[in-house]
């Protein structure tokens, strides 16, 4: 039974007044962890968490404004009816079942970044995420239901054995983020972002009915996955007339249209090497890899080209950070 214990442990620090009339956040002694612990009703604004970690803890009805959670563990937790808002929370870690839900009304995120964070055998259920950035983090075993993404970027991301419930994803930046061993119900996705990603082309081969696609900047009616895939082939000529390789080249490979996905890889790579845009090599490589018709002699081949391309040029320094 949990019990509520006080929410900040604090050591003596005098010996640091000099360092806190700098940077009190910083050097207030306050260590940030609790076991089975109680926060009901509270309100954390301005603070920074510094290796904060809480493990089998409610937060009830809690607000966090413009709080530094960096790094923040929260294992077996439950938050509930919470608002969060002007917050970074990168590197997250919630964990071993932890829940972050709305009970009596609809928990949010607003304005916060979730990048690199972790989610694992989680549910996250009646939230709002509104302007919110969530890339290249990990969703291993995880259940939405009922989740709002109103302007939220999703790119970059891993979603492994997860669960999409009565969530609208129409208006999000879903590029380059990993879909696989998913599960959709009543879902809207965003017509222009399913080309942009790595499996959801292949699972909207199944062409369940409860799946609607659709765009916020269209007064058109959402469309069915048998619908979209009649579309595959405008859609793979406008992408390409376009130079959008990354796309044109998923719906090739997509359709078994592999003489036009070698020429375009081709052409793609070229471009994005001479313009040194990694990012994109990076996406395209691993379509390649992902994709059976491709095997190791061939990714090997690739690999050492672009290795040797890379050995005989200049770089600038952020091309060398990217790279």
């Amino acid at each position: 039974m949990s019990k509520e214990i006080t929410t900040f442990s604090k050591t003596e620090v005098s010996s640091f007044a000099k360092l806190q009339a700098y940077d009190f956040a910083e050097f207030n002694g306050q260590k940030n962890q609790a076991i089975d612990a109680q926060f009901i009703s509270q309100k954390f604004q301005f603070l920074r968490f510094k290796s904060a970690r809480y493990d089998k803890c409610l937060f009830e009805d809690c607000t966090f404004q413009s709080v530094g959670l960096s790094g923040t563990h929260f294992l077996s937790c439950d938050l509930d009816n919470f608002e969060i808002s002007d917050t970074n929370m990168q590197f997250c870690d919630f964990s071993r079942n932890c829940t972050l839900q709305g009970t009596e009304h609809d928990s949010s995120i607003c304005n916060s970044n979730l990048s690199q964070s972790m989610f694992c055998d989680s549910q996250i259920t009646n939230v709002h995420f509104k302007s919110t950035t969530i890339s290249q983090a990990r969703f291993n075993n995880v259940a939405f239901q009922n989740v709002t993404w109103d302007s939220c970027t999703l790119q970059d991301n891993i979603f492994d054995r997860v669960t999409f419930d009565h969530i609208s994803l129409i208006g999000c930046n879903l590029e380059y983020s990993e879909f696989k061993n998913i599960n959709l119900k009543n879902i809207k996705l965003p017509f222009h972002q399913i080309p942009y990603t790595f499996g959801l082309l292949n699972y909207l081969k199944q062409c369940p009915d409860d799946i609607l696609i659709g765009s916020a900047s269209s007064k058109k009616k959402p469309i069915k996955p048998q619908e979209y895939m009649d579309l595959l082939p405008d859609l793979f000529s406008y992408y390409k007339k376009m130079n959008e390789y990354f796309p044109a080249i998923n719906i090739a490979l997509f359709l078994e249209d592999y003489d036009n996905a070698e020429t375009l890889i081709k052409a793609g790579l070229c471009c994005y090497i001479c313009s040194n845009d990694f990012r994109k090599i990076k996406a395209i490589c691993k379509l390649i890899a992902y994709h059976p018709y491709y095997d190791i002699h061939a990714m090997t081949k690739l690999y050492f080209d672009i290795v040797e391309y890379y050995n005989t040029i200049n770089v600038s320094e952020y091309e060398k950070y990217q790279y």
